[in-house]
């Protein structure tokens, strides 16, 4: 069975599987070779059975950094406004 490899990378591989449960997939990596367990969601990617679940996920994921980069963005030109409204106490 084909699976589609999303990772963080921003990229999608397809790869044969030799079997699935509902949180692993067992990759083979080489023709021949013993198949591998991988989680089906990790730190570092994700398995999907198409191409197009794949490519959903990578932007949905892309669309959660943007927002938490905006909220990151808003924070620091916060804090930039409150460091240039700072007063030196000593001065007169």
């Amino acid at each position: 069975m084909v699976k589609y490899r999303a990772s963080y990378e921003q990229n999608i591989e397809a790869v044969e599987c030799s079997r699935e449960t509902k949180s692993s997939v067992w990759v083979i990596y080489r023709p021949g070779s013993k198949a591998d367990r991988r989680a089906k969601v990790s730190d570092g990617c994700r398995y999907c059975d198409t191409w197009q679940e794949a490519h959903d996920w990578l932007i949905e994921k892309a669309a959660r950094k943007d927002v938490s980069f905006k909220y990151q963005l808003d924070q620091v030109k916060s804090l930039i406004g409150n460091l240039k409204g700072m007063k030196n106490p000593e001065a007169k």
